[in-house]
């Protein structure tokens, strides 16, 4: 549940705002269908988990050379998101 509470925000940016009111019914009609909900689910879950796999450790380091006593100094220079999220 976690992950998908951090992709709601994306989905936020990526959704289009409805020029008009037929335009909202419309897409509250195709969010409501079973089948758009779950591919939408399959996607985020998709993105979150590519996420979470992206590395931190290059940008951890360049934060490390700039402030030594942040706590960018203790990440590995392998961790990926997921890693520091689960610290």
């Amino acid at each position: 549940m976690r992950p998908v509470c951090a992709a709601l925000p994306l989905l936020a940016l990526l959704a289009p705002v409805p020029a008009s009111a037929a335009d909202a019914r419309d897409a509250a009609a195709v969010l409501n269908d079973p089948a758009t909900q779950e591919r939408m689910a399959d996607t985020i879950t998709a993105l979150v988990g590519a996420m979470m796999q992206m590395p931190v450790g290059p940008l951890a380091e360049a934060v490390a050379r700039i402030d030594p006593s942040s706590d960018a100094a203790r990440i590995p220079p392998d961790a990926t998101v997921g890693d520091v999220e689960a610290a």
